[in-house]
């Protein structure tokens, strides 16, 4: 693939998004003659001066497609877009995001297609508007779904095990698989504040895919079988994993996400986490509006720095693409003995730097029905592998996706005000060292 690269005020990225090109095996040094031109800046809006540049591409190269990234295709890609008269916004770090898209256009060009927000983004993440349900309609009748789905695979007894916010658990049985589990939807639509709908054909597909690429490498996850269609919704089928519920030694959880993080991702996988974003964006994104939320009903939050600075802080950590599980509590493991018997519910799933989660983890530990020794975790990934990472600040602002994820989930619908309280007191600690 031939790239030219256009440097407006783009913070003397351009050098290393070339290198980050040529690694790849794409050539950015096309100046004639290229398959794609990428305008990089550096600026937060934009300006006269990068839609001269733009134009003038245009002139120079008739009929190629024409992309800005960098720092104003985070804060407002159709803005950018339209003004610079660009076929799409490609938001995120441009040292990860655009060897993707040389890799994603060569396998298909409609990727370049551009999203409702004027950005480029992964097709496996896009809304499926044609699936769309209505929100408020009551849950599903689960045990119906649970027992359709059996039949269709010929299994018996299908009996409710567990059971989460989206979904419940059936264990069923059959004379070839012995047991297995079968993950049903309470709703086809998953809809949360401040995100994009996603249906729950998407979350299973991406279930499967995740668990089908990591069984295979041998690690301990519910191997699916099968996503079956049934006449209210999709239902996940996958070998029965004894001891779901149970947690495994803490240090052998460490050593168990240590050996995920040195895994390669699911090719193509863009998890449904991301909201159509690249980590950075989202990451800095999504704190930023709970922080908005939580400020709306908590007095004398400090400020968190703009959206802007966080996005300039995040970039960092788009530089690693490594599976992340991101839900790591004892609800969503197995244990046999001290072991790992398995991890599972990928719903959480992103792609990205390891050090997120361990942020994660960290904070999922201070709640006891997780079951978590968080020092016993790291000591037990350091046997693996070092730990990640990253500045100071970089680390308050991981932290604190997961805190204020937690004060949503604590203080929404039937609140927990004591849990909620403590929550914000860590949040309060934590955007201190966010600058």
């Amino acid at each position: 693939m031939h790239i030219q690269l256009l440097d407006h005020h783009g913070d003397g990225a351009v050098p290393r998004v070339a290198a980050a090109l040529a690694a790849a095996g794409h050539d950015a040094g096309a100046a004639s003659g290229p398959d794609l031109v990428v305008l990089l800046t550096g600026e937060p809006a934009p300006t006269e001066g990068m839609a001269r540049a733009a134009a003038a591409a245009r002139v120079a190269h008739p009929g190629v497609p024409l992309l800005v990234a960098g720092r104003a295709a985070g804060l407002d890609p159709q803005a950018v877009r339209q003004a610079v008269g660009a076929d799409g916004a490609l938001p995120g770090n441009p040292v990860a995001s655009i060897p993707w898209l040389a890799d994603a256009y060569a396998a298909d060009p409609e990727v370049l297609a551009a999203d409702e927000l004027g950005r480029i983004r992964p097709l496996f993440g896009r809304w499926d508007a044609t699936a769309q349900r209505d929100a408020e309609r009551e849950h599903a009748a689960v045990e119906e779904i649970a027992a359709e789905a059996a039949h269709r695979l010929g299994l018996s007894g299908p009996q409710p095990v567990g059971e989460g916010l989206e979904f419940v658990v059936f264990r069923a049985q059959s004379r070839e698989a012995g047991a297995v589990a079968l993950r049903v939807p309470r709703l086809p639509v998953s809809h949360y504040t401040g995100r994009p709908p996603y249906t729950t054909r998407q979350a299973l597909e991406q279930e499967r895919i995740i668990a089908a690429h990591l069984h295979a490498r041998g690690l301990p996850v519910a191997e699916p079988l099968a996503v079956v269609p049934t006449a209210t919704a999709p239902v996940l089928a996958s070998r029965f994993l004894p001891g779901a519920g149970t947690v495994p030694a803490s240090d052998r959880i460490g050593a168990l996400l240590a050996r995920l993080h040195q895994e390669t991702p699911p090719p193509g996988i863009r998890p449904l986490d991301h909201d159509g974003w690249p980590i950075d964006v989202n990451i800095a994104r999504r704190v930023t509006a709970r922080w908005t939320w939580l400020a709306e009903r908590v007095a004398d939050l400090p400020e968190l720095p703009p959206l802007e600075r966080m996005l300039e802080l995040l970039e960092p950590i788009a530089e690693q693409s490594r599976l992340l599980h991101l839900d790591v509590r004892g609800s969503n493991m197995a244990a046999a003995g001290d072991e790992v018997g398995g991890l599972f519910d990928w719903g959480c799933a992103m792609i990205g730097h390891p050090a997120l989660e361990l942020a994660r983890v960290a904070e999922n530990a201070e709640l006891p029905e997780n079951g978590l020794d968080i020092e016993a975790l790291l000591a037990g990934y350091r046997k693996v592998a070092p730990l990640p990472e990253v500045d100071s600040a970089v680390e308050a602002v991981l932290r604190l996706d997961g805190v204020t994820m937690l004060c949503v989930v604590f203080g929404t619908g039937d609140v927990d005000h004591e849990r909620l309280a403590m929550l914000v007191e860590r949040a309060r600690t934590l955007a201190k060292d966010v600058k």
